[in-house]
């Protein structure tokens, strides 16, 4: 997760640096170069190291939470598709509970480091409400994101045979994750475009 945070970092800044000043990819990238060299693509970074493992984890905890819960109780033959809403669920909750951490983050990313003193003051005025706009959106794309991933992981998960054998326990799991991200890689209307 570090690495992919660390070589990828700099894109967001720049993603999130146009979207907030309506800039292209030059301008932005030069408009950031000017506020502080390469270490300006980096604005964010420590909020980003600990917000991304947390997601993740959030993500899986969700996902394995529940389906244990369902596993627990009398509605353990309660179709995993359905079982694996309740799971989007969760990780959508969680998402809005880390919220504040992206605010930080994202602030960083955009404004630099006098970001961070423009947010003290809106918290100051607005409370911690500030700190949380832009949750209900995130949630929302947890949840869309988060259900197709692991409702085809969670069928072959019960469909497909487990090996005692490490190595054909870790090609299993490696298909698995893969089928599972094979949904979500086509566009509708822009594949062949």
């Amino acid at each position: 997760m570090a690495l992919q945070i660390t070589s990828l970092m700099w894109l967001r800044t720049i993603m999130n640096f146009q979207y907030r000043y309506g800039l292209s990819i030059r301008e932005a990238t030069q408009a950031l170069y000017a506020q502080g060299g390469i270490r300006r693509f980096y604005q964010g970074i420590s909020p980003a190291l600990v917000q991304g493992p947390l997601m993740r984890f959030g993500d899986s905890a969700s996902n394995a939470g529940v389906l244990a819960f369902f596993g627990a109780t009398n509605r353990e033959d309660w179709p995993v598709w359905f079982q694996t809403i309740f799971a989007s669920a969760s990780a959508a909750s969680i998402r809005i509970a880390l919220m504040p951490l992206d605010a930080v983050k994202t602030v960083l990313q955009v404004d630099g480091k006098q970001g961070l003193a423009s947010l003290l003051r809106r918290f100051q005025a607005g409370g911690s409400a500030v700190l949380f706009r832009g949750a209900m959106a995130s949630s929302a794309a947890t949840f869309v994101s988060h259900y197709p991933w692991f409702t085809v992981f969670n069928q072959l998960n019960d469909f497909l045979p487990h090996y005692d054998s490490r190595s054909q326990q870790l090609l299993r799991n490696a298909s698995i994750g893969f089928c599972a991200s094979v949904p979500l890689s086509e566009k509708p209307g822009i594949a062949g475009t």
